[in-house]
């Protein structure tokens, strides 16, 4: 034993192999110090023997609470049997009335009686080798047929259309144990949270048997891990290898054949070969994918996309994430950032009210409207920069906000507004850079100045942890639709603070770009379009709105924790 606290840790160890309380993890790690340190194993049979002398009837009941030990500082088995003695003289027995168990000096003693009778006495001898050959005999026994004690290791956190084998039925709350009968996923998906704080997402059709709270085995399907630090040394076992997370996000893929796997963050380590009989190991490099054959152990790096894997289910919403951007384009349009919106439809920017979209000039004030039934959007607005601008339920103000005449032409769209009265039906109504928007591939908000909206990043975050820090994208500008010259103008905010602006837009079809890093601490997002200052009159032709069709081009938040992605193809 190399020390101290090699020596606490293998009395934890042999302590929990004793009461049957040890994991296969656990038991794995015994049977490894025992295999490679003479001493270690010199140890085990000494401690058996005074455990076994030490639970005799009428002696010191053995059972110390191993979690609650300082793993720092080793004090001695004799130390957590003071321990253990102390706990029990202020605990009341129905013992009280007879004598106290025997005091930790009287311990020593006996150990030291043990020790100085050995040499004398026939009968210890003859227990002593009789003890440790039975003792032998049952480690080679549990090597070679494990049968460890069942206990729940897993909880079904969470499931969407899930599916499972006949005879199974698991609902969320359910606990699973180790060691079991495998559990087949039929279809849907289903999160698990292990007790070692691992949290996997299994996509049906997949097989998989728990082995510990730190190790699952899956046989065949798909699972995504999420294992933070404190989980480190998590481990997915497939047909040819194993991952050992070092606390990161992978991906996995099963077959009979072998397997897939896809590192996306942080750092693991891939193991081929079956277990007793390892071929190779190898540390994975973030944002690479490698294929394992199972009967030769080789391993060939292969493509994998990033939204490969479910990565995030959420049943009360109805989120399955897998690795994609949020479209803030898609949330205008009541989805929930992952295209489920409804395009073509508007969210009135004097109401907060959802549904269809008009072409015509409207005057409304600068007060701001909290939009309550949008679980995203936090309120809406029409700026006239005459009084102060406020743009969030918080009271933030727009301080820089320009003077405008308060009109607005049209909802802020999700789309392109194919439905104004200003185009044929289902003619497309413009481009920018050349590229026509409001479309599935380029995703639009249509906000004809003026008009302003507020996204409520926390309810983002509540929804998809993974967007703590994130980073807003888009090309905004006017489209080519806009029927006179414009003179437009294009704001981003955060908090209130301007952090992007395009003022003065006068030519059609030119996109500026956006790219916004956006801190945890970053609450509130506005986008903000105004009419550059023109002077209103009454004639259409001469509205200070005139010609100002703003559109912002596939706005989405990237998470920092996702891969690059190219804005446009």
């Amino acid at each position: 034993m190399k020390s101290r606290c090699d020596k606490s840790e293998l009395d934890d160890l042999i302590l929990r192999k004793l009461d049957g309380s040890i994991t296969p993890s656990e038991y794995e790690s015994l049977v490894r110090l025992l295999e490679q340190d003479r001493a270690a194993a010199d140890y085990y049979v000494e401690f058996a023997l005074l455990y076994a002398a030490l639970s005799e009837p009428g002696k010191i009941a053995f059972a110390p609470d191993v979690e609650t030990l300082d793993r720092n500082i080793y004090n001695s088995l004799f130390a957590q049997l003071a321990e253990e003695e102390r706990r029990a003289a202020l605990s009341p027995s129905r013992y009280a009335s007879e004598k106290q168990p025997v005091l930790i000096e009287g311990v020593r003693e006996r150990k030291k009686r043990i020790k100085r009778d050995r040499h004398v006495s026939r009968f210890n001898i003859w227990f002593t080798l009789c003890s440790v050959a039975a003792m032998l005999l049952v480690m080679l026994y549990v090597a070679g047929n494990p049968r460890l004690v069942q206990m729940d290791v897993a909880t079904l956190t969470d499931s969407i259309g899930a599916v499972w084998g006949s005879s199974q039925s698991h609902p969320i709350g359910a606990r699973f144990k180790n060691n079991a009968e495998p559990v087949y996923l039929a279809s849907g998906l289903a999160t698990v949270r292990f007790d070692y704080g691992a949290e996997v997402v299994l996509e049906g059709p997949a097989e998989f048997t728990f082995v510990s709270a730190e190790k699952i085995t899956l046989h065949s399907g798909r699972l995504f891990a999420r294992v933070p630090s404190r989980a480190v040394g998590f481990t997915v076992d497939l047909p040819g290898g194993s991952i050992i997370d070092l606390g990161t996000e992978f991906g996995v893929v099963a077959r009979s054949d072998g397997g897939d796997v896809k590192l996306f963050s942080g750092s693991a380590t891939l193991l081929t070969g079956e277990q007793g009989t390892r071929r190779s190991s190898r540390l994975l490099v973030p944002g690479t994918a490698s294929r394992i054959a199972e009967d030769t152990g080789q391993v060939h790096p292969i493509e994998l996309s990033s939204d490969e894997f479910v990565r995030r289910i959420d049943s009360a919403t109805g989120i399955v994430w897998k690795g994609q951007p949020l479209d803030l384009a898609d949330i205008v349009g009541g989805g929930n950032g992952l295209g489920t919106g409804q395009r073509e439809t508007g969210i009135h920017p004097a109401t907060g009210l959802r549904g269809g979209y008009l072409s015509q000039d409207r005057a409304a004030d600068n007060q701001y409207v909290q939009t309550r039934r949008e679980r995203y959007i936090d309120g809406v607005f029409v700026p006239n920069g005459k009084t102060a601008q406020t743009v969030s339920s918080e009271g933030h103000i727009f301080a820089d906000c320009p003077a405008t005449s308060g009109l607005f032409y049209s909802e802020i769209i999700h789309g392109a507004g194919t439905f104004l009265s200003d185009f044929t039906n289902g003619t497309p109504p413009g481009t920018l850079e050349n590229r026509f928007y409001g479309t599935p591939e380029n995703p639009s908000i249509f906000m004809h100045a003026s008009v302003g909206i507020t996204f409520d990043l926390d309810a983002i975050r509540r929804d998809y942890p993974d967007f703590a820090a994130c980073r807003l994208t888009a090309e905004a500008g006017v489209s080519t639709a806009a029927p006179r010259v414009p003179n437009a103008d294009i704001w981003v905010l955060v908090d209130g603070e301007v952090r992007f602006q395009k003022t003065g837009i006068s030519e059609k079809g030119t996109a500026f770009l956006i790219d916004i890093d956006l801190k945890p601490t970053d609450r509130f997002l506005t986008l903000v379009t105004t009419d550059g200052g023109d002077a209103d009159r009454s004639v259409d032709q001469l509205r200070s709105t005139d010609s100002d069709w703003c559109v912002f081009v596939r706005p989405t938040l990237l998470s920092d924790s996702m891969e690059q992605q190219k804005r446009y193809p």
